[in-house]
């Protein structure tokens, strides 16, 4: 939003905080319900969290990216970018970690499916930057679209013939270190995440240079 003087300022994405709150909620209602299971041990709560692990990660790439592209423009792209980025890793932080309560995941592990979630944000940061700080309706639509492609491609090109999935198939990869039982090694979560961060760091320097080559229209704001 600009200031009286015309220069634009970074205002809390409260919107979105709302919002994901409110995903959070309702997942986790649809998934454990309102009564606790007659047996409330761990292995009860288990597909649950694995779900609704895997159910923060749709928001990420999914929801995040559609609100985004579908609302206004960002005045400040980079910036705003990041601050909706920093809220979601908090957001992330406070909804895993109090997961080992109910799980039998060992610290270790929700480490790195925290960790896992956050390599996610900075990905989908770099798509939510190209498409929000434009009025482009093609940039926008092909920002959503390959948000889409890049979750559908995991679980298409996840084959039952390959014993581990692939660092770039987020379902996978989430639902295999949320279904692992307690004590399961985590050295490949860690490998994996790590490439994964590198490979959202190389999406924002690759998708700022794309934008900077496209034409731009008067809402743009590219120096951001």
């Amino acid at each position: 939003m600009p200031t009286d003087s015309g220069t634009p300022r970074i205002t809390l994405p409260r919107g979105l905080i709302v919002l994901s709150c409110l995903w959070i909620a309702i997942s986790w209602v649809t998934l454990f319900g309102v009564r606790p299971p007659v047996q409330a041990v761990a292995s009860s709560y288990a597909d649950g969290v694995t779900m609704l692990s895997i159910s923060v990660l749709l928001g990420i790439t999914l929801g995040w990216p559609l609100l985004r592209t579908s609302g206004r423009v960002f005045q400040l792209p980079m910036r705003e970018t990041l601050l909706d980025m920093l809220v979601l890793a908090c957001g992330v932080q406070v909804t895993i970690w109090p997961l080992r309560l109910i799980s039998t995941w060992s610290s270790g592990q929700t480490l790195v499916i925290s960790l896992q979630l956050t390599a996610w944000i900075v990905i989908t940061g770099a798509l939510v930057r190209f498409g929000a700080g434009t009025r482009s309706a093609g940039r926008r639509a092909v920002a959503m679209l390959l948000t889409t492609l890049l979750l559908l491609a995991g679980l298409l090109l996840d084959t039952d013939s390959s014993p581990e999935p692939p660092w770039w198939s987020s379902l996978g990869v989430l639902r295999e270190l949320a279904g692992s039982p307690r004590g399961a090694p985590i050295t490949e979560g860690l490998l994996d995440t790590a490439t994964l961060a590198v490979a959202g760091l190389g999406a924002w320097f690759v998708l700022a240079g794309v934008a900077r080559l496209l034409p731009t229209v008067a809402a743009d704001h590219p120096s951001d």
